[in-house]
């Protein structure tokens, strides 16, 4: 009883300690892009979305119906899912184990010992959600072998309904769920007849929003989530994912889920059966990782592997000083990870090229909408045009402007999957001449998707004029920002840059009819270059342009030292700044 107690008291102050400080960093950090268009996708409620189902959308609408717009509120239904799963896996244990001398209280120290899951439970993201409706499902079917009781067939049937508007991947649970329950419930006939009448029926009208947006617009989620997000070749890149895995779960914690696989057969029924679900749906990542989208960060997927495996760990009677250290090692990588975030977004001064890397769709967006307000001012306009889905719900966001918002078809828009759900909400951009502004986040473009971009842009807009930037923490982000319907096609200036050593070399791309002093900034200190202007040459890249319009300016300095810099260009009246580079 001493130790349950103490158990008790250590879980509650951690729980408490780690509510308030995901409250403090959901209250202050700005949305991440991608929440940032849920919440957009969510003043427009629908049946599903063209990327995702609908679920974390509905959730994020129900909370700003009842609540102020803030990034807190838009957080909020996700955060109190997080908070449950603690409480959830303590539930799921209780009906594991037959033991008096069961102590629940470890569970939840287990659970809360995921570092990253502390992390994603700050974010208005599908994950939570997915974990949610997984643990939740977990204990109906527990309670289903248990009770026989329809309303328990009934509930689940229900919650895996609600589980299957989250994300695909919760499909793959499902699926992976049902073969392992048939083959390990197979001479239960009982509980499989109730599962088969009662719980499929109920679930499989949880496909009906999806199957009914699907058909009315060209099946586009599952076109995107089956096919055009996957190359579905081989990459050698994904051997990353298995060290990776090491820092998702923490080292110790992951050796203690290990060793759940490792000593399956001394585990009862039901912890085989959530053993064999978390291991398969552990395998079908790591292989299936190898074909699939690389593009996007995906170590969190295995996350629900590990939550069922620690629940079935802290269920068995073993391995209790491991359980100890994994608790105190992994609780303690849960409080550092979200200090660290907040640190890193607040606090951090230079910003490092891995700092900036993690965190710039955290970035830049309220600054961006304050320097769109500020130049709609002086430059009235009677439409904005964004370049990409997180531009364009960021300023939605964060700006008060009723001025009418639209985005251009872009890179980031398909690669996201974003395209035709901004057209479905009406935020396409159609050709037009008329005046606007047009905001384009500049180091968001890989250098080969620049002049194809802008080329496009001018052809949609009838020309466009640089006429400011904005320059976000010294380079990890640049907003450009142009007049459209000048009848004028004039790109921004393009850097390109090489770095060996301490020795620079790189080119500006410029209007021929233009001039501009380039520079490099390094610790407050401005070096002035002397570039030599040359044609286009035959690079595949300028194909598109024309050497009567454009020219290189080519540059080469040995005054860089070791460390972050940046080029500045002096052009048209303005001081732009390029994204932020280093020299190692």
């Amino acid at each position: 009883m001493l130790i349950e107690n103490k158990s008790k008291w250590l879980f509650l102050g951690t729980f408490a300690a780690l509510v308030c400080l995901q409250i403090y960093s959901a209250f202050h950090h700005q949305l991440f892009g991608d929440e940032a268009f849920y919440w957009l996708e969510s003043q427009h409620l629908a049946w599903s979305y063209a990327e995702l189902p609908g679920w974390t959308q509905w959730a994020v609408s129900l909370s700003q119906w009842l609540l102020p717009q803030h990034e807190l509120t838009v957080r909020l239904p996700g955060l109190m899912a997080a908070w449950s799963l603690p409480w959830l896996g303590m539930l799921i244990n209780q009906k594991l184990t037959e033991s008096k001398s069961f102590n629940p209280w470890e569970t939840g120290l287990l659970v809360m010992a995921l570092p990253l899951l502390s992390v994603v439970g700050i974010l208005a993201v599908p994950d939570i959600w997915l974990l949610f409706f997984g643990l939740l499902s977990v204990l109906l079917l527990i309670q289903c072998t248990h009770s026989h009781g329809h309303i328990d067939f009934i509930l689940l049937g229900v919650i895996l309904a609600c589980g299957i508007n989250v994300h695909v991947r919760f499909w793959i649970i499902v699926f992976l769920a049902c073969w392992v329950v048939l083959w390990r419930f197979r001479n239960h006939q009982k509980v499989i007849k109730k599962l088969i009448y009662f719980s499929l029926p109920i679930m499989l009208i949880g496909f009906i929003p999806i199957i009914l947006f699907n058909l009315q617009n060209d099946f586009s989620l599952l076109t995107f989530q089956l096919s055009e997000r996957h190359p579905w070749a081989f990459q050698a890149s994904h051997f990353n994912f298995f060290p990776i895995q090491l820092l998702v779960a923490s080292p110790l914690v992951f050796w203690l889920c290990a060793k759940v696989i490792i000593q399956m057969q001394s585990l009862n029924q039901m912890q085989k059966t959530l053993a064999y679900i978390a291991l398969g749906h552990w395998i079908i990542y790591a292989a299936l990782g190898f074909f699939t989208d690389n593009m996007r960060f995906n170590v969190h997927w295995t996350l629900f592997s590990y939550v069922l495996l620690l629940v079935v760990a802290s269920s068995v009677p073993t391995d209790k000083k491991l359980k100890s250290w994994s608790v105190l090692t992994g609780v303690i990588s849960s409080f550092a990870l979200i200090t660290a975030l907040f640190y890193a977004l607040h606090l951090a001064n230079p910003v490092t090229k891995l700092n900036a890397q993690f965190t710039e769709n955290f970035r830049g967006w309220q600054q961006m909408a304050i320097k769109t307000t500020s130049l709609l001012q002086s430059t009235p306009s009677t439409f904005i045009v964004t370049d990409h889905f997180m531009t364009l719900a960021a300023l939605k966001f964060y700006s008060k402007e009723p001025t009418k918002f639209t985005s251009l078809t872009h890179p980031s828009n398909t690669k996201h999957g974003r395209e035709q759900q901004l057209a479905i909400m009406g935020y396409h951009q159609s050709a037009t001449s008329e005046k606007g502004l047009l905001i384009t986040e500049h180091s968001g473009m890989k250098l080969e998707q620049m002049i194809p971009f802008y080329l496009s842009a001018c052809e949609k807009l009838k020309g466009i004029q640089m006429i400011d930037h904005l320059d976000v923490s010294d380079g990890i982000k640049s907003y450009y920002y142009f007049k459209t319907g000048t009848g004028v096609c004039s790109l921004p200036p393009i850097i390109y840059l090489e770095t060996s050593e301490q020795h620079l070399t790189g080119w500006v791309l410029l209007p021929k009819s233009q001039t501009a002093k380039v520079s490099v900034m390094q610790d407050d200190t401005k070096t002035v270059l002397n570039p030599t202007k040359q044609t286009l040459g035959t690079n595949q890249l300028f194909e598109p342009l024309s050497d009567k319009d454009y020219s290189l300016h080519l540059f080469k300095t040995n005054d860089v030292q070791t460390g972050p810099f940046q080029i500045t260009i002096e052009y048209l009246g303005l001081n732009i700044k390029s994204t932020k580079f280093y020299l190692n």
